[in-house]
């Protein structure tokens, strides 16, 4: 059973904090949820609650069968796009981006639309991002994390969450090993904060004062 521990501040653009978490477990498979919801619409923080919530309920009811290494991946996939048949259409001019991760005893399955981004700790406690933001600024995927945080573009998405778009996730796989630590970090995390804060973060367990006005929140997975 991994160890976790979900760190978040609001920042000052918005009345509310529009970061959610969430998670769900069945046997040795353990689902991890981030979304980050826009500041465009005052819905986008409950649409952000209810995609993690649909989530969370959805994986409770997937089957053994549905949860085998060959099929997992759709089952997650079908639930999103169930997801997103429903409540996009009641949160209609809303947006929000997101980060699924399951960690199942052979590997770990990254599900992402938008900035939200997964990460592995090393030993010196820098992070390795392993998944790429999806926004104008790295419309080419060769941009570092460090060149697409000082980017104009930055903000503007090419995926997400939302009716106004069509839904698109983008699926990738990682090894996972005894010891490993990963991080799932909205980017008020990973943008805002140089790797030196991101590392003392990531060492002390708690959050600062933002340096900027967005939303910050990590989640910390130790195995």
């Amino acid at each position: 059973m991994p160890i976790d521990h979900v760190l978040t501040i609001q920042g000052g653009r918005t009345s509310d904090n529009r970061d959610c978490t969430g998670f769900a477990s069945q046997e040795h498979h353990h689902l991890y949820l981030l979304a980050d919801g826009s500041t465009s619409s005052s819905q986008s923080a409950e649409l952000a609650k209810a995609l993690i919530a649909h989530m969370e309920g959805g994986f409770g009811q997937l089957s053994a069968k549905q949860l085998h290494p060959d099929r997992v991946e759709a089952a997650l996939l079908q639930l999103l796009s169930e997801g997103h048949d429903s409540l996009a259409r009641v949160f209609a001019p809303s947006s929000t981006s997101y980060l699924i991760v399951l960690f199942t005893p052979d590997e770990v399955l990254a599900i992402h639309a938008g900035d939200c981004c997964l990460g592995r700790v090393l030993e010196s406690g820098e992070v390795e991002w392993l998944t790429l933001p999806h926004c104008r600024a790295n419309w080419r995927g060769d941009l570092t994390h460090a060149q697409i945080a000082i980017h104009a573009d930055r903000h503007s998405l090419t995926r997400c969450f939302s009716a106004r778009r069509e839904h698109s996730p983008q699926v990738s796989r990682f090894q996972v090993s005894d010891g490993s630590r990963w991080v799932l970090a909205t980017d008020g995390f990973w943008a805002d904060l140089c790797p030196v804060k991101q590392r003392k973060h990531l060492e002390s367990g708690a959050l600062l004062a933002p340096d900027s006005d967005d939303d910050l929140t990590i989640i910390d997975v130790r195995f």
